[in-house]
């Protein structure tokens, strides 16, 4: 499996499918493989975690939480990005990707797939508890809020 977090397969990956960054949704390309090991490192629980993503860009992130978590569930907005995913992906039997806005998605009918694994939910139940004392204040942070509240009120109460 090639990483896709380094400047040269970033470059190979971009001008093979004639791609730039389109700053109206953000879009970073993360280049350095040590810094998204770490990142993937810390956002996986344990290897029963289930990640949501939001944005996975050309996957350099999504390839190597696929290697530290259960599933990866992406949500992409961009409509340039189907064949690139599957091509930079085809590695990562573990991920989904969702071509949709995640503001605009009903992602709780996805989740509720996922409830029925035990260790799902405690997992969430341990997000839940990071998540406790946060104050969101954009409208995604609010998104997954309330999602979180959703599927996993009962579970965090139960496990408390």
């Amino acid at each position: 499996m090639k990483i896709i977090a380094t400047p040269s397969r970033t470059k190979e990956i971009l001008e093979k499918f004639d791609l730039f960054a389109k700053k109206n949704y953000g879009q970073n390309f993360l280049t350095e493989p040590g810094i998204v090991s770490k990142i993937a490192k810390h956002a996986v629980v344990s290897d029963h975690t289930i990640v949501i993503e939001i944005g996975p860009g050309i996957g350099a992130l999504t390839q190597m939480l696929s290697q530290e978590a259960k599933k990866v569930i992406a949500y992409e907005i961009d409509e340039r990005l189907p064949e690139v995913l599957a091509y930079s992906l085809e590695d990562c039997d573990n991920v989904d990707v969702v071509f949709n806005d995640f503001l605009q998605s009903d992602i709780v009918d996805d989740v509720a797939q996922l409830r029925e694994h035990q260790k799902f939910r405690q997992d969430l139940a341990k997000m839940l508890q990071k998540l406790d004392n946060s104050r969101p204040n954009e409208a995604k942070n609010r998104k997954i809020m309330k999602i979180l509240e959703r599927t996993g009120k009962e579970i965090y109460n139960e496990l408390k």
